[in-house]
């Protein structure tokens, strides 16, 4: 099984210079945990639900007034939509990572796992 069968497709994204209050609400009304932040076309890094909690509101940081590019993760793990779902699974395991961005070959994000 590949997959490009098992993953989220049409996922949305923030721009670098969104306020995480606007980035929770769309988190809230897509019911996503993690988004892609972009610079235009160009993904640039992911914000999940934990950064903000952990990286912003428990410092005591205005979610309103303060960018997803400030706490954003920079170093985005991907794969590609053609790659067998079991070694995907076997990276991911051992990076001790739960979410990835899938790519085509052409290098589009096409999705999310």
């Amino acid at each position: 099984m590949r997959i490009k069968e098992i993953m989220t497709r049409n996922v949305g994204g923030v721009a670098l210079e969104a306020s995480l209050t606007q980035v929770a609400e769309k988190m809230r009304a897509l019911d996503v945990g993690i988004l892609p932040v972009a610079d235009g076309q160009s993904v640039k890094g992911v914000v999940t639900d934990r950064d903000i909690t952990v990286r912003a509101v428990a410092l005591g940081k205005n979610p309103d007034s303060m960018q997803v590019k400030e706490i954003m993760t920079k170093d985005v793990e991907w794969c590609y939509e053609d790659e067998d779902i079991h070694e995907v699974a076997r990276d991911l395991e051992e990076k001790q990572i739960r979410r990835i961005l899938v790519k085509d070959r052409d290098e589009k994000m096409v999705g999310i796992v």
